[in-house]
């Protein structure tokens, strides 16, 4: 039941960044104050579904394993 949830708690970073992406292309930075709840409810069953469906398949999201590779010569350094 909270697999979804735990979906996107594993691609938080690229979540976070999908969402501020959608937002111009979808005009909700245009909506009155009023549409912020039906804006809500229509971004997070979306981010749900594709956060679940990226760790059917993946084990990190994109941005997750580009952050990964990045920090991983990191502990190399002393």
């Amino acid at each position: 039941m909270a697999t979804p949830l735990i979906a996107v708690g594993s691609v938080s970073l690229t979540a976070y960044v999908g969402h501020i992406l959608a937002i111009k292309p979808l005009s909700l930075d245009e909506l009155p104050d009023s549409a912020a709840l039906p804006a809500l409810l229509g971004l997070a069953p979306a981010t749900m579904l594709l956060a679940w469906a990226w760790t059917w398949i993946f084990r990190r999201g994109p941005l997750e394993y580009a952050l990964h590779v990045a920090t991983t010569s990191a502990r190399w350094i002393k």
